[in-house]
């Protein structure tokens, strides 16, 4: 049995880069058919590139190397159910920086799934939405290759950073 305490601490512990959690509020758990939400708030650790910061404002989905990571297939891929995630990032830029380059907005529509990478920048806040839809449970050998060439765009776009400067 997995409490819904123990599965959020497990996602917010190995897929979020937060240095500080102030906050985490799980819905969805009581309705099998609820969408699941899950809200963390925190502080993000910033590297230094010169003398800017760069801050990730996304999820690096890496389906490449979890679902694609053949050339080629002789047999189906089996992805599993049909799914879909989306997850809002909103930084607040601090006294005295300014946003020198955000992530470019991305969408990807295909017979596979859905990516969309979203930005809005409003006075000293930045919000990248990310959704990734997977419509399908199984893809044939002769449709791979297609997949696969969507998996890398979606990769190419994901795990952004945003910039920020004196």
């Amino acid at each position: 049995e997995i409490r819904p305490r123990d599965w959020s601490s497990d996602v917010c512990s190995s897929d979020l880069p937060l240095s500080g959690r102030r906050g985490l509020t799980v819905t969805g758990l009581d309705d099998l058919e609820a969408a699941i939400s899950l809200e963390v708030g925190g502080a993000f650790t910033a590297e230094k590139e010169g003398a800017n910061l760069s801050v990730p404002v996304g999820p690096s989905w890496s389906l490449v190397g979890s679902l694609a990571s053949r050339a080629s297939r002789g047999h189906e891929l089996l992805l599993g159910p049909k799914r879909q995630q989306e997850e809002v990032w909103t930084v607040q830029i601090p006294a005295g920086h300014r946003v020198l380059s955000t992530p470019k907005s991305t969408h990807l529509t295909t017979a596979f799934g859905e990516y969309r990478l979203d930005v809005v920048q409003e006075g000293n806040k930045v919000t990248v939405t990310t959704r990734l839809a997977i419509t399908q449970s199984r893809i044939g050998p002769a449709d791979y290759a297609a997949f696969r060439s969507f998996a890398q765009a979606v990769d190419a776009s994901s795990g952004t950073r945003l910039l920020i400067g004196p």
